[in-house]
């Protein structure tokens, strides 16, 4: 069907037409392929390229902030390993708190059990958000019962190994 289709064009034509035309077609054939495949793949692949570029930077940004925080939390454990010791969460409470009675317990490797009387509430607070924060100990049960203008209770925490 094609060929009946290229003959009648072709028919009637000087052998310098014919060729002409042939080339003509060649020429127009090879351009489509051109603009039609191989412009689209070239601009992917710069497109691809900057991606890459951006993405490696990226991971490098990401590689970094992960080596930061390894330090940072390598930093936080060595400076709370020794918080859970009973002379330490001693002086902690005592000096934070102010309490009239303290008593504490260690209970295992990573528990710590304290009853207080006659602390301020703010005083008690701050120095729970501290524990956790700064010493990565953990509030695992707390009873606190007002006592006039303070408060008295039990507090019983865990964190890192001493």
């Amino acid at each position: 069907m094609l060929q009946s289709r290229i003959d009648k064009v072709l028919e009637g034509r000087s052998l310098r037409e014919r060729q002409i035309l042939i080339w003509g077609a060649a020429v127009s054939l090879l351009l489509i392929l051109i603009v039609g495949c191989w412009l689209p793949l070239q601009q992917a692949q710069l497109r691809m390229e900057r991606t890459v570029a951006i993405e490696r930077k990226r991971l490098a940004v990401m590689g970094a902030v992960k080596l930061e925080l390894a330090s940072i939390g390598n930093r936080t454990n060595q400076q709370s390993r020794s918080v859970l010791s009973r002379p330490a969460i001693e002086e902690l409470a005592r000096t934070r708190l102010v309490p009239v009675t303290l008593d504490i317990r260690l209970e295992g490797d990573h528990g710590v059990k304290m009853a207080f009387s006659g602390a301020q509430m703010p005083k008690v607070i701050e120095w729970i958000d501290e524990l956790s924060r700064v010493h990565r100990i953990h509030v695992t049960f707390a009873r606190l019962r007002p006592e006039g203008a303070t408060i008295a209770g039990e507090i019983q925490f865990s964190g890192p190994e001493p």
